[in-house]
């Protein structure tokens, strides 16, 4: 599968994401009956209509002001949530049935990071990553070998970098 491909299955039903993606939707179609008022004002010469336009847009320009500002004073709080969520999908990896998300999101980041493990890949050998641990004792998983093939995870040729440290410059 490509990486898209494995980003779709892994969103596809968490329920989590539903909200976000309502959200979204809800403000690309105000904008663009925004967009419409401003159309339909410059065609009729309608003042009325673009000054509606303008106070619309100013508005706009302020909620992304807000929302630049909320996202550099929650920073921290962002990072100690992604964190956390790496750790549950470490805690539960190799699960089946409703925790193969937890399996598929951690395989996502380590390929698409090209690191191993929150910390390392030593971690695959604690309890950090229990579940792991007691199936398949002594290697890593195969999203965390610099070449990807079936089984090489038992060669444990793993990428050196650990996902948080390759994580923090995308913030």
């Amino acid at each position: 599968k490509q990486w898209y491909q494995r980003r779709v299955a892994i969103t596809a039903g968490n329920n989590e994401l539903d909200p976000i993606v309502l959200v979204i939707a809800a403000i690309g179609g105000v904008l663009f009956l925004i967009s419409i008022l401003g159309i339909i004002g410059v065609c009729q010469r309608k003042s009325m209509l673009l000054s509606g336009f303008i106070a619309a847009m100013i508005l706009v320009l302020i909620a992304q002001f807000a929302a630049v500002v909320i996202v550099f004073v929650f920073e921290s709080s962002v990072h100690y949530y992604l964190g956390d969520g790496m750790g549950h999908s470490m805690l539960f990896y190799g699960k089946a049935g409703d925790q193969q998300r937890f399996t598929d999101s951690m395989d996502f980041i380590q390929e698409a990071l090209s690191c191993c493990g929150k910390y390392g890949y030593m971690e695959y050998e604690s309890k950090n990553a229990s579940n792991w641990l007691s199936t398949m004792p002594g290697s890593v998983p195969d999203s965390c070998c610099e070449k990807m093939t079936p089984g090489c995870g038992k060669d444990k040729k793993e990428k050196s970098t650990d996902c948080d440290s390759a994580l923090i410059p995308l913030l």
